[in-house]
């Protein structure tokens, strides 16, 4: 069996997840929809542990964002390590190195990345936020790139366009999602 996220105004009813998929990270850039994923499939307790990077972060800095980018570095660091040795977990981020994707993949993580255009998240971002970093683009940019090689590798296992309600339904392991 596989995972298919879709759009859909409906919510999860009895799921049945399947063992072998007990390690799952999405995977998406800033305003993707990746906290409310994580709020929505928290209540269905479908994980041991359902853990947004962010949060993470923020713990570890005595409850704020770190102010440079070296400590959001560090502490990224140290999640991605402790997450490599868990199961039954899902995992949010908004950033994995090449590396740390191939990690994950030979770990048995199932990796989905959620994809909004630039214009859709500079949008979100600027509603959200009520501004915009100047490296916003960039950060995008680079983000694309990494994803783009991460695809070529094959460390991407589905794709999808981030959407602001989704769902878990369970399909056959070949679908791939674009829409």
């Amino acid at each position: 069996m596989g995972i298919y996220f879709f759009y859909s105004m409906g919510n999860i009813k009895n799921p049945k997840f399947h063992k072998s998929f007990n390690k799952v990270i999405i995977l998406g850039p800033s305003g993707s929809g990746k906290s409310s994923i994580i709020r929505k499939l928290s209540k269905e307790n479908l994980f041991k542990r359902n853990i947004d990077v962010d949060e993470e972060i923020v713990k570890l800095n005595n409850n704020k964002w770190p102010e440079s980018e070296a400590e959001i570095d560090m502490y990224m660091s140290t999640i991605n390590g402790d997450i490599l040795l868990m199961d039954e977990v899902l995992f949010v981020t908004s950033w994995l190195e090449l590396e740390d994707m191939k990690a994950f993949v030979q770990n048995e993580f199932i990796i989905i990345e959620l994809y909004v255009s630039y214009e859709i998240l500079y949008e979100r971002k600027l509603k959200r936020d009520g501004r915009v970093e100047k490296r916003f683009k960039k950060n995008f940019e680079t983000y694309m790139d990494i994803i783009e090689q991460a695809k070529a590798l094959g460390l991407v296992s589905y794709l999808v366009n981030g959407m602001q309600d989704l769902d878990l339904v369970y399909r056959d392991i070949e679908v791939v999602v674009e829409r």
